[in-house]
């Protein structure tokens, strides 16, 4: 499970989307994601708040459109 955060101040983060019960990811494989962002943010984030297996999570690549 994870959240794709923006935010500008660090004190003031919006979630724009929650990611929960996802499986059966491989090696390589692609994911999107849609969510609605009216607001420029400076800075984007990834929280990782669970994992189905396994010690670590791996990110290859991320575009926001």
């Amino acid at each position: 499970d994870f959240d794709i955060i923006g935010y500008n101040n660090p004190e003031n983060k919006t979630t724009l989307k929650s990611i929960t019960g996802e499986s059966g990811w491989t090696p390589h494989s692609i994911h999107e994601y849609s969510f609605l962002n009216d607001k420029p943010y400076q800075y984007y984030t990834i929280v990782v708040k669970s994992v189905q297996s396994g010690a670590h999570v791996e990110f290859a690549e991320i575009e926001f459109k």
